[in-house]
């Protein structure tokens, strides 16, 4: 309940947070020449906005959150703009640094106090809201009548431009050729084991079948009570080529962190890149070298985690929202964003179902804390020591790997840990949960979900997908619209709906049982494109009032 209060009152600073505007400091070097001149500080809709005039060199914003954001100024006397999202914990402070050819610099603090007092009074501005329209809460939670939510938006003050974000139709258009990929280099894969032997075999086939570099495997079975399967661990590593393939054995069960620390010790004097894959993760054709290629195509790239059907904020279609996938599809659906024209996404943490890792990373910062004993969270923090040490880490759009989720555990355990460890690292690093709110509120990856729904919802599709076109308004239309999704998905089809006449001129909506994915575009050829992924499909006109030129 309080992540989710957490993500609301974010949103709410994103419509209504705002600071005066007000003059900043001039910044002047040693000889007393003006090389910075911040002429408006000012916040609106959630964002901080600084402009200004510098001269030749780096202007360089820093928090006392240590966030940092950069721009150039790539002339003498040239304008700067810097925007800035406000976390759901504002800055208290922060620093202007301008800076040329990494020789000499000069800062001076910028005054933000008067953002901390609009952030204080729209704190309690909130909560007044909020109670006021528990009411209308209580009426969409018992009865799920829509009419409800668009009331407690309204009383919110939610406008529908944060309610949906653009399709970029860039993901639509072809990437490089795959042989422009990335390197040839070797992978070593480190997989702990713990029973759920018939997935952790197809899992160890689809390695063999499907990993396009040199690659070798250690095979960490962590005392697994299932009968049977250590036997079938080792026929399947002694029947790999002399070298490739390692099976070490636990006695007794240490749990995933132990079992993965024990195949990176080993891993690490290999000299290569580490990719962790849990034992329920399936992966694709060609997924190697996408997987491991932006770890040496930018500085300082810690680790990087593929789109799956359950991989918290790399998940599709619904972000954090796991969904189950047939064994049967994954390659198709891989095969909707192999291709696709989209750069690796700066992430909060890797996700450790399949997770490519720096061996520089790993030399540097070690091994995973056992303190998240069996499992959960470990990734996160070790993540996070990464990033104080100036690495980051990446989502790649262009890669799917199912993740059967939970086979080990099961997934009350699995809740029970997570709900565990995630209060260690709340403790560890309070602005965590602020970073993955604000993620979660601009979700870049939003059009890669949409393609891989629409993927998803093809594949398993045994009669005409229902595709509605409808308004973007309440009323009766959209009362009886939300009644036919609702059937729908109750008999186990999903359903798209194409709404004309809101803030963008049409809006896509896939509803699948585990949730809503929706987007915007200006661009009815765009629409078209994404329908037509849908190979069979029913099209339903519910109503299109409000609509302008919607097929120009």
């Amino acid at each position: 309940m309080l992540g989710r209060l957490k993500i609301l009152f974010r949103r709410y600073c994103a419509e209504h947070l705002s600071m005066a505007e007000y003059s900043g400091p001039s910044l002047k070097d040693a000889q007393g020449l003006e090389v910075v001149a911040i002429q408006a500080v000012s916040a609106a809709r959630g964002t901080l906005d600084i402009r200004g005039r510098s001269q030749h060199g780096t202007i360089s914003l820093t928090t006392d959150r240590g966030v940092r954001k950069t721009v150039s100024a790539s002339q003498d006397g040239s304008t700067f703009e810097l925007d800035w999202k406000i976390p759901v914990r504002p800055f208290k402070g922060a620093t202007i640094v301008w800076s040329k050819d990494d020789r000499e610099n000069v800062s001076a603090q910028l005054d933000l106090t008067g953002l901390q007092d609009a952030y204080r009074r729209l704190l309690l501005r909130f909560l007044s809201d909020l109670l006021r329209c528990s009411p209308a809460i209580l009426r969409w939670r018992l009865t799920k009548d829509p009419r409800w939510r668009i009331k407690i938006k309204h009383q919110l003050g939610f406008s529908s431009s944060t309610t949906v974000l653009p399709f970029r139709d860039q993901v639509l258009r072809n990437a490089l050729p795959s042989s422009e990929r990335g390197p040839r280099s070797g992978i070593i894969i480190v997989m702990p084991v713990y029973n759920a032997g018939v997935v952790t075999l197809a899992a160890l086939h689809r390695v063999a079948a499907n990993t396009d570099l040199d690659w070798q495997i250690i095979v960490i079975d962590d005392a697994s009570t299932e009968p049977g399967l250590r036997d079938r661990l080792k026929d399947w590593c002694d029947t790999r080529a002399e070298g490739q393939a390692h099976l070490i054995t636990h006695e007794t069960n240490r749990g995933f962190v132990t079992s993965a620390n024990a195949g990176l010790a080993r891993a690490i004097r290999s000299g290569r890149h580490v990719v962790l894959l849990n034992s329920d993760a399936l992966v694709p054709p060609g997924w190697a070298s996408r997987l491991v290629a932006p770890l040496d195509r930018a500085e300082r790239v810690a680790t990087v985690t593929p789109m799956s059907n359950d991989a918290e904020i790399l998940t599709a279609p619904a972000i954090c929202a796991a969904g189950p996938v047939a064994q049967a599809h994954i390659d198709q659906i891989d095969e909707t964003i192999a291709d696709i024209a989209a750069e690796p996404v700066e992430l909060p943490t890797g996700v450790g179902f399949c997770m490519a890792m720096h061996r520089d990373a790993i030399a540097e910062c070690g091994q995973f804390d056992s303190a998240f004993g069996r499992g959960y969270g470990e990734e996160v923090d070790w993540g996070q020591r990464l990033i104080a040490k100036g690495w980051h880490h990446v989502g790649l759009p262009s890669l799917f790997v199912a993740h059967i989720g939970g086979s080990s555990f099961g997934t009350a355990e699995k809740h029970t840990r997570i709900a565990e460890n995630n209060v260690i690292i709340s403790k560890r690093y309070p602005e965590y949960d602020a970073d993955v709110a604000d993620f979660l509120a601009e979700d870049p990856l939003l059009s890669e979900r949409i393609l891989l729904g629409l993927s998803m919802i093809n594949a398993r599709a045994t009669k005409p997908v229902h595709v509605y076109i409808a308004h973007d308004m309440a009323g009766g239309a959209e009362v009886w619209l939300q009644q036919q999704i609702s059937d729908l998905l109750q008999s186990g089809q999903d359903a798209v709906i194409l709404r004309i006449g809101g803030l963008y001129t049409w809006q896509i909506e896939l509803h699948c049982m585990t949730g809503i994915s929706k987007a915007g575009s200006d661009n009815f050829s765009t629409i078209r494109a994404l329908v037509k992924r849908l190979e069979t499909r029913k099209i339903i006109y519910s109503c299109g009032v409000g609509a302008n030129d919607a097929f120009s």
